[in-house]
């Protein structure tokens, strides 16, 4: 006799107020659906991020050196356990001419934390350039881009060439933010962008960069 009275006490509730009923319904099926939403957004945004990183082969640990990596170090480096891959690379912070943007140029990457391509190509002839993606709305390919690079009396500059022609717009697997790039050692001290031109164009007689992969991380 009582769950009779209850079953109609429920069934003159929901009759009486199909407004709220249905809020309620909704409200419960919304809650369930963001529920879902959470259990599933981090392991999908990390396989991924795991993806993209093994698409363009991102090193697992990269070694920077201000005053260069000589052959003696190259020797201890080659040294480590478990290495798969290993590349060196250089670098040299300048500044586009006639503005304070700081950009870091790197030497185009052969097996190592490869760029996504966005638009164009990288860089094949010693006279090309291919530079991040922020700078797609302000540049376009075949464009011609100068760069000064600050330089005592005596210094020899780390670049061979100072004008390049654009050829590419690319992403890097590194350099994941668009607002905080970094720290630059030229122009306003921020680095705006990044870029990367063949290794035939930087004179120096030491690397600047190292990176390694691992057989198992």
């Amino acid at each position: 006799m009582k769950k009779k009275k209850l079953y109609k006490d429920i069934r003159q509730s929901i009759s009486h107020s199909w407004g709220r009923f249905i809020s309620i319904m909704f409200l419960m099926l919304l809650g369930s659906l963001a529920l879902v939403g959470l259990a599933v957004t981090g392991p999908d945004m990390r396989q991924t991020g795991i993806n993209y990183f093994n698409e363009l082969n991102t090193a697992d640990i990269t070694i920077l050196s201000d005053y260069g990596i000589d052959k003696s170090e190259q020797e201890y480096i080659e040294k480590a356990s478990n290495v798969k891959e290993l590349d060196y690379f250089y670098l040299k912070d300048v500044t586009i001419s006639d503005t304070n943007d700081s950009i870091r140029i790197f030497s185009k990457p052969d097996k190592i934390s490869l760029y996504e391509i966005t638009e164009g190509s990288l860089p094949k002839e010693n006279n090309e350039i291919a530079i991040s993606d922020s700078y797609s709305d302000r540049y376009n390919i075949g464009d011609t881009i100068t760069f000064y690079e600050k330089l005592s009396e005596d210094e020899e500059g780390t670049l061979k060439n100072h004008e390049f022609k654009i050829v590419g717009f690319i992403n890097s697997s590194e350099i994941l933010s668009n607002l905080n790039l970094g720290q630059s050692t030229a122009g306003t001290g921020e680095l705006k962008g990044y870029a990367i031109i063949n290794k035939d164009n930087f004179n120096s007689d030491v690397y600047m960069m190292a990176k390694l992969t691992f057989t198992d991380t």
